[in-house]
């Protein structure tokens, strides 16, 4: 796990094969009324895994980001280049179903360096790229900027 400032990238949270098996259907369930991808049992069995392999881990990693932080809520989203994102009070943990990158969609998340004099030009940018089955962990108030790309798959955990 590497740490940055307000986030940590994740490394095989799921297995790859079954990430895109459930994008896949994630995207061929349609419901009345509804637009994007659904919640469906390839995902929430995705879902269990990673908790039953990972939950004490990203607990802690939650806690760390945000001291109390606990799992509240559990979603499935397609990347879109102007999403809502997590208020400051909240830590999100993004699991890829499909591949995030410039196409498909994903962040920059940006150190915010303490000495105020340094412009922000100069400011480090992390672009976070991810495989199927890859996360990202990071805190709403984070410095973040949201790439181009849409149509990537993401199942969510909301910390609060």
């Amino acid at each position: 796990m590497k740490h940055s400032k307000g986030w940590i990238n994740l490394n095989r949270l799921a297995d790859k094969e079954k990430c895109d098996a459930a994008a896949r259907d994630a995207l061929g369930s349609t419901s009345h009324g509804t637009d994007g991808p659904q919640y469906t049992q390839r995902c929430a069995d995705i879902m269990r895994e990673v908790l039953i392999h990972h939950a004490p881990e990203l607990d802690k990693q939650a806690d760390l980001l945000k001291p109390g932080a606990r799992r509240r809520s559990q979603a499935i989203a397609q990347f879109r280049p102007n999403p809502p994102l997590a208020s400051s009070s909240q830590v999100l943990l993004f699991i890829a179903l499909t591949k995030l990158d410039k196409t498909n969609g994903m962040f920059s998340f940006i150190e915010v360096p303490e000495d105020n004099s340094i412009p922000r030009s100069e400011w480090k940018e992390e672009e976070v790229a991810m495989e199927p089955g890859e996360g990202v962990m990071w805190r709403g108030d984070c410095e973040r900027r949201i790439g181009d790309g849409d149509g990537g798959i993401i199942l969510i955990i909301l910390y609060d």
